[in-house]
């Protein structure tokens, strides 16, 4: 009898060694003759450099080789658009950029080393807000952005934002349909708003670390903390001018990443100087200066404003969204495509006039924390849709229910959404959370709701081997930052394909070297992608298998069965044949038992017509999710306690639903942490909260009582129907917490993180408004 494995809560492959301590993380990693590296970066956030001496430092004890942009090939390199260079040269650009590398016999040595390399500085304005960046009289932080290249796919796109001539812009989106200006002359009522947010962090438990180490014939191994291995490479490749045969890129066990572990980070560094000294040379980041050179969420301010009939219709929607990208570009266009695409919201909106810019400033190079801008414009979005409510005395609820998407509606660019559980997840959470009901004194409840994509990025490639025993071996190139989809999830799908126990399955992932191409734990895409691929490999698999079986058995392959490991005809299974009685002869006969899988999911059609210089256009597989937020506000502090999340997603099919819950509960703390309390603070162009002690991340006792319902409508293109969910979780939390605090005190606030000090100061406020109309 066949054994149903996916839908099922099992314990992941990795779970015995990562709770035991037996995990190797890169930090763990020590070869023979290892060096020990240091950085120097720049303490000053923009800075003309007049003169870089290293003399001292190179005759310090334990020094064996420092390298600067001497050393390095000098082109710009980049995600998407090129405007990095693995060394500052002539000018650094914010508190943290790479002058120079030292490796020393030990970390105690680099370091001192450090401090001895003599700089001198010409300051120059520090650009930190957008605003001032983009002035006409402003510094062009890139002096030769007008020369700066993109991927070829992008190229025509670049130039137009290029011709654009706005200083220090780096990219731009646009969605336009519809008649806006005529939107707005039908509507009875018309709300504008602005929004921001602060640069937020990934924070995850383990700080970045590289090592890399060189071969004689001058090929380098790089074991690094990333999610993106094969992104890892080619990045490499291109900064140093190297082939990616001689490049060679290992993801060991990721301690969590967030997005902030999807970029290139200091891996060409270390490989530059592993080639140079000819010895490894490992790097392990401080706290400090992981957080400072990270890959935080991108600041926004967003302006907002709809029209509506009285009815509640939506009838217009103008919105401009600023991100501040920080120094460097990096995935910037695809963070404008996304807000861009998001900021419309799940609402059927005939007008839509919606910009969204990338600014270059004097800060950390931002990137795609999980579900990249989608809290900062989803905690716009939803509360500003509070706000339209309340204006035309409509319940919340009731006016999302007006607006939002249904099965078949079209998205903001004409695609046409299927798979669409929106209305559900609302009503259902509405119920579960009492909607309508008193909170109490003090208390407060808020709802929000949103969509986010699954399976964006290129696809994913998998390998299924059964081996002469009868045990299966399933090599990937995705990454396992610990949210348990290549050990948990992916070793599911081959055990419920093979039917074989999950002990009797291995798994190889992450090594450029060894295992298929896999574009990267990104964007939810995974579960969605590598799923795909491996199911796919399975099946050739499964399919050799019953056919050598069907010839020992002298059955038709039709008439068998898989079952632990064993086949045999339907109705004998006393005659079960085991797979590895098979595998033994397979060489000799149709070969080794080997599958192969590959996948890409396809961005759905859209209207290229409504769309300028967007990368994201539309959402495979939408996943839909609702959450309402129950808290308690001390009015006299401006305290925010979280009381209880009701949340209902959509994924589609939960093929391990343990893991699942785990996934939306993480998320959610997240959320909690971003809607009030985590906030990066810059003093001087310097970050001045680099540390747990400065930087407040919710912990066990900040976290509320989470009320998880799992829906499972599911999506055509996913692997048993599977939507992503490891970011749709944090999209709504913070316009959930913020409509319940307008629940609770009448007060809105309109920044994130909403602090205990911003509430307070708006109660404060609030209260003079009071006294003066008294």
């Amino acid at each position: 009898m066949e054994t149903t494995v996916v839908g099922t809560n099992v314990a992941r492959l990795d779970a015995p060694d990562k709770v035991t301590g037996q995990a190797s993380y890169v930090a763990d990693l020590h070869l023979p003759g290892m060096v020990h590296a240091k950085l120097l970066l720049s303490k000053h956030a923009h800075a003309r450099i007049k003169g870089l001496d290293i003399t001292r430092a190179r005759e310090h004890p334990g020094v064996v080789e420092i390298i600067t942009w001497k050393d390095v090939p000098s082109d710009y390199y980049g995600e998407l658009v090129f405007d990095q260079q693995l060394f500052a040269k002539d000018k650094v650009r914010f508190c943290g950029d790479v002058i120079a590398l030292v490796a020393g016999e030990t970390a105690k040595a680099a370091q001192e080393a450090v401090n001895l390399i003599a700089l001198d500085y010409e300051p120059l304005p520090a650009l930190l807000d957008t605003e001032d960046a983009l002035k006409p009289d402003a510094q062009q932080i890139h002096e030769d952005y007008s020369s700066f290249r993109t991927i070829p796919p992008l190229a025509g796109m670049f130039e137009e934002v290029k011709a654009l001539g706005i200083k220090n812009l780096a990219w731009q989106s646009e969605i336009n349909k519809g008649e806006v200006d005529a939107g707005f002359a039908q509507a009875d009522k018309i709300l504008e708003e602005r929004y921001s947010t602060d640069m937020g962090q990934a924070v995850p438990l383990e700080p970045r670390a590289v090592v890399a180490a060189p071969n004689p014939s001058g090929k380098v191994t790089i074991w690094t903390t990333t999610q993106v291995p094969f992104g890892i490479r080619s990045h490499t490749a291109r900064a140093l001018k190297l082939a990616m045969t001689k490049i060679r890129v290992i993801a060991p066990a990721v301690g969590g990443g967030f997005g902030s572990k999807c970029q290139i980070g200091f891996e060409p560094h270390l490989a530059a100087m592993a080639l140079k000294v000819g010895r490894p040379v490992k790097l392990v980041l401080e706290r400090a200066e992981d957080q400072a050179t990270a890959n935080p969420r991108h600041p926004a301010r967003i302006c907002i404003k709809s029209g509506v009939k009285k009815d509640g219709t939506l009838l217009a929607r103008k919105i401009d969204i600023v991100l501040d990208t920080g120094y460097c570009s990096s995935l910037g266009p695809v963070a404008a495509g996304f807000s861009c695409f998001l900021s419309c919201g799940p609402y059927k909106i005939a007008n839509l006039a919606v910009s969204s810019a990338t600014v270059y400033t004097n800060k950390p190079s931002c990137s795609m924390v999980r579900a990249p801008t989608a809290p900062q414009i989803t905690f716009a979005v939803e509360s500003h849709t509070d706000n339209l409510a309340r204006a035309l005395n409509m319940d919340p609820l009731a006016f999302r229910l007006k607006n939002i998407v249904d099965e078949r509606d079209y998205g903001p660019t004409n695609q046409v959404l299927r798979s669409v559980s929106l209305r559900d997840t609302l009503t259902q959470a509405a119920q579960k959370a009492n909607w309508g009901s008193s909170p109490g004194p003090k208390r407060g409840v808020g709802l929000a709701c949103g969509w986010w994509g699954t399976a964006m990025g290129q696809g994913s490639a998998a390998t299924v081997v059964i081996n002469e025993d009868g045990t299966v071996r399933l090599l990937t190139g995705a990454a396992e930052q610990g949210s348990g989809s290549v050990y948990g999830g992916l070793a599911q799908i081959v055990a419920e394909e093979l039917q074989v126990p999950l002990t009797r399955i291995s798994v190889l992932n992450a090594d450029t070297d060894a295992t298929p191409w896999d574009f990267g734990a990104v964007g939810s895409r995974t579960m969605f992608n590598a799923g795909h691929a491996v199911r796919m490999a399975a099946a050739e698999v499964k399919s050799k298998l019953l056919s050598m079986a069907a010839g020992v058995l002298e059955a038709r392959v039709d008439d068998l069965v898989l079952s632990q490991g064993k086949v045999y005809v339907k109705g004998s299974p006393d005659k079960a044949v085991p797979y590895g009685m098979l595998c033994a002869s397979a060489p000799s006969s149709q070969g080794p038992l080997i599958g192969c899988g590959s996948f890409n999911m396809h961005s759905p059609s859209f209207d290229a017509s409504l769309i300028k210089r967007s990368v994201y256009n539309s959402i495979p597989a939408a996943a839909f999710f609702t959450q309402v937020a129950e808290v308690e506000v001390d009015e006299e502090t401006g305290q925010v306690k979280v009381l209880r999340i009701t949340v209902v997603q959509d994924v589609g099919f939960a093929i391990n639903p343990l893991s699942v819950e785990g996934q939306i509960e993480g998320g959610i703390s997240q959320g909690v942490g971003l809607a009030l309390t985590e906030r990066v603070v810059f003093e001087n162009g310097r970050m001045a909260n680099p540390t747990y002690l400065d930087f407040k991340v919710p912990v066990a006792t900040d976290t509320p009582q989470i009320d998880v319902t799992i829906l499972e409508k599911k999506a055509e293109e996913g692997p048993y129907g599977a939507k992503g969910v490891g970011e749709p979780t944090i999209v709504p939390t913070a316009g959930a917490i913020a409509n319940a605090i307008h629940n609770a005190t009448g007060v809105r606030l309109y920044e994130l993180p909403m602090t205990q000090e911003r509430v307070a100061a708006a109660l404060k406020k609030r209260g003079k408004r009071r006294g003066k109309a008294a």
